[in-house]
């Protein structure tokens, strides 16, 4: 039995002891694996802490956005058709005024001026004027076309005196706003020169066709 009895001590104080070492290698363990968490900490601090700037530096940016951007917003209570505009001004364009027709003399006048001509002519002092220079071409109605050796003739009636001459005329002559400057089988073209208030000439060209005979 004692020798039972100091078995039992031997095999307790053994146990022990196992125990006693087990508890010292897990002690040991824990120390020596701390140091290493510190550091790993200290790394995943040092890391982190620029993204952490960099997070502050979006949340501070977002705001000045969303400002910038609230500020090119329209208003949504403002209506574009309501908005009251200053009128605009019209420009005054300063146009020239065109230059007017001058009105020519009465046949009053125009048939003594060509009574001048035709006494400076006979004087030997210029050339013989047309009969037809004292009327306007208006004045003058084409009747008829005739031909002779010399070419196209054309008979025209004055309508500016209660006569009512007719002339003979050929191509040059004279009236008193132009000259005749083709006759044809058809009718007659006129070079018609209109004074203008301006002191300039305007130079237009008119056709005056023979008139369509009527039937009787």
């Amino acid at each position: 039995m004692l020798y039972q009895y100091f078995d039992l001590r031997i095999n307790a104080s053994r146990q022990f002891m196992a125990f006693a070492v087990l508890v010292g290698f897990i002690f040991a363990y824990v120390e020596f694996t701390a140091p290493v968490q510190a550091n790993d900490n200290s790394k995943t601090t040092k890391t982190t802490a620029p993204n952490n700037k960099a997070n502050d530096e979006t949340e501070e940016s977002a705001p000045a956005t969303k400002s910038s951007s609230a500020g090119t917003q329209r208003d949504p209570f403002l209506v574009p058709s309501k908005i009251i505009r200053p009128p605009k001004v019209a420009k005054t364009v300063v146009k020239k005024p065109e230059p007017q027709p001058v009105a020519p003399p009465n046949i009053e006048t125009r048939v003594t001026d060509y009574k001048k001509l035709v006494r400076d002519y006979l004087e030997g002092r210029g050339n013989e004027p047309s009969k037809t220079t004292p009327y306007l071409i208006d004045e003058l109605a084409v009747t008829g076309i005739f031909r002779t050796e010399e070419g196209y003739g054309a008979f025209v009636v004055e309508s500016a005196t209660q006569k009512q001459q007719v002339f003979f005329v050929r191509t040059g002559w004279q009236a008193y706003d132009g000259q005749i400057k083709e006759i044809l089988p058809t009718g007659v073209k006129f070079i018609k020169k209109t004074r203008l208030d301006n002191g300039s000439i305007r130079q237009t060209e008119e056709f005056r066709p023979l008139p369509v005979p009527t039937a009787k």
